[in-house]
């Protein structure tokens, strides 16, 4: 996870790690971020295909300065209820 200009959060991933069996390129991310010093969550869900690759999440302009925490997963189109671990980055401070 990287904070970019703007107060947005830029989320990057591989695909060439692990078994395979249970990753595909269309499995759906979701993301979640927590701001400890607001008690705020920003959440989206099923957002982008696994092979996108990455993803740029806006934050509200209010978590400018902040440090937050932010964790992604996938979920599969093909197997219902199959999701993965969701990942945990942070703290991960919130740029203008």
């Amino acid at each position: 996870v990287e904070s970019v200009a703007g107060a947005k959060l830029k989320f990057t991933w591989t695909n060439s790690y692990g078994n395979t069996s249970f990753r595909d390129g269309t499995d759906m991310g979701s993301f979640l971020v927590y701001n400890p010093a607001k008690k705020e969550f920003v959440t989206v869900e099923n957002v982008i295909a696994r092979s996108a690759l990455t993803f740029t999440l806006q934050m509200p302009a209010d978590f400018a300065d902040d440090e937050v925490y932010a964790y992604m997963s996938f979920n599969s189109v093909i197997t219902e209820h199959l999701t993965s671990e969701s990942v945990c980055k942070g703290p991960v401070p919130v740029i203008a």
